[in-house]
This record gives C-alpha cells, structure tokens and sequence, in this order.
C-alpha cells in the first residue's frame, strides 16, 4: 500500500502556525481576551472514548485582574442526541458531569440556561479513526543534542487509515510520561484535503528519551470546532503591538466564549527503548 506522509510545513495546518482538545479549558486562561466586560465562557465536550459530558461554566476575569475567572453555578444543562436528552448535574462548583455511552456519527445538541438566558450549540461526532501503529526512531539531531557522550534522542511517528471520499478533520494531542503537551505551540491540527493514500504518517517535532512513554491521542472533530482552534491559535500567537486580537470562534449562539465540543478518538502508547 501506497504510503503518504504529514509534512509539516508545505502540506498541514499542524504546524503552519507556531503553536494548543485540549482543548479550550487547557488554554482559554492563557491569553487576555479580547472584551474587558465579564463574559459568560462555557468549555463543553463530550466523548464516546471517555464516555462522559463535561461542561465547566466560568466568567472571563477583569482586566486588570487577569486570572480570576469565577465559576457559574444553578446553569441548567441538557444534551440531546437521537431521541435522548440527558440533563448534566452540578457536581462541584460551575462544572457539569454525566456519564453515557455516548454514540459515535451522531449530532449532538447542547443547551445552557443561566439567569433565564439560554445558550445552544451542536457538534457532530464523527466516527472514530484508528490509530494503526505506532513506533519511534534515533532523531537526526541526536548528537546535537546531548549533555554527555552517547546520549540519545528519539522521535515517533504514528501512521493511521485515512476514510477516502469524505472530509475529516483531526485533532493529535501527544503526552510524555503523565505529561500532557498543552501550550499553544502543542495544538496539532489537520484535515485530509492534501492525503492522497489510505495510510498516513504522521512524526511530530518532539524528542524523547530512553524510558520514556509517548501517547498519541488521534480525536475526530468536526469542521466548526476544527475552525474554533485554528482562531483560538491564532488569538494565542498574535504578535499585534496595537491590536488586541480575535476571540476564538465560537459555536455557541448567544454573546458566550467558549465551544461545543462532540469527539471520537483513538490512542496509543510506547515505551522507548534503546
């Protein structure tokens, strides 16, 4: 089979920004946000891999006191799907959880209510793509590399079957250890416009050690939360002296930051050896 590779720089968005699943609670209180009026910010998801809903409901902080984002609390929150709508509980302070099996090529719709105020947004979970191998090699810049004579550096590379004829959007996340890479640099993102194969590979730029245990985790995403991190990333890495940048575009209908979230993933691990 005709193998095609992920080039970082002339094919994907993976890398064409200087670079965050995941997600917009692992980066949203990185940046000052565009509007200095407190804001309602609702970060929701929900997952067939972990088959939970999580829904964390805060308000973005003043300006001048960056990093304070007071939790919301008494929201309603539903998710309906199918012909099933689940109501999510307040299990601590601003944060919803509920526990399904959560099905896969399914819309879902998410509804928020707060102080009478109600915030909708849908997100469509694709099915899952597998992750078909995983494996790792001596980095070429090794040598340039090392604190003492001998030492080693590694790279890995992930490959997986792409679906032909439908457009898919992905998202990678990539822990070391119980490390999760999550600055903006860390947000890997691409569709299969340019893959021409059913197999594709993918070696991100990052380096690893003897005994070290990498994680891929390959999510399926739709389009509108696949153009939701393209901002959020642009909004992280905007140089503008004068300007304050975009926020993020959300899902959500309403004035609300934040997004909506249904995904599939697929994961796997290694153990780097010499």
């Amino acid at each position: 089979m005709k193998h095609s590779k992920i080039y970082t720089i002339s094919i994907l968005i993976l890398a064409l920004l200087p670079f965050l699943l995941t997600n917009c609670e692992e980066v949203m209180k990185d940046f000052e946000l565009k509007k200095t009026q407190a804001q309602i910010v609702i970060d929701a998801q929900c997952s067939s891999f972990t088959n939970t809903a999580i829904v964390k409901i805060t308000k973005t902080g003043d300006y001048m006191n960056p990093g304070e984002y007071p939790k919301v609390s008494d929201a309603i929150v539903t998710l309906s799907f199918n012909d099933t709508t689940i109501v999510l509980p307040e299990e601590f302070p601003g944060e919803y959880y509920k526990y399904h099996n959560f099905p896969e090529n399914t819309l879902y719709t998410i509804s928020v209510t707060i102080d009478s105020k109600v915030y909708t947004a849908q997100s469509f979970m694709p099915k899952k793509v597998e992750l078909t191998n995983l494996s790792y090699r001596v980095s070429e810049y090794s040598s340039y590399m090392q604190t003492y004579p001998g030492e080693l550096f590694y790279v890995s590379k992930m490959e997986f079957l792409d679906p032909q004829n439908e457009t898919n959007y992905y998202r990678i996340k990539i822990t070391k250890n119980d490390t999760l890479f999550k600055s903006a640099n860390d947000i890997l993102l691409t569709d299969d416009i340019y893959f021409n194969s059913d197999t594709i590979e993918y070696e991100p730029f990052y380096f690893f050690k003897t005994n070290d245990r990498v994680t891929f985790e390959f999510m399926s995403i739709d389009k509108a939360n696949y153009l939701y991190y393209t901002t959020l990333v642009q909004a992280m890495t905007s140089t503008g002296n004068f300007s304050v940048p975009d926020n993020p575009t959300s899902n959500f209908t309403g004035k609300v930051l934040g997004r909506f979230i249904a995904y599939s993933s697929d994961t796997l691990s290694i153990r780097i050896s010499e």
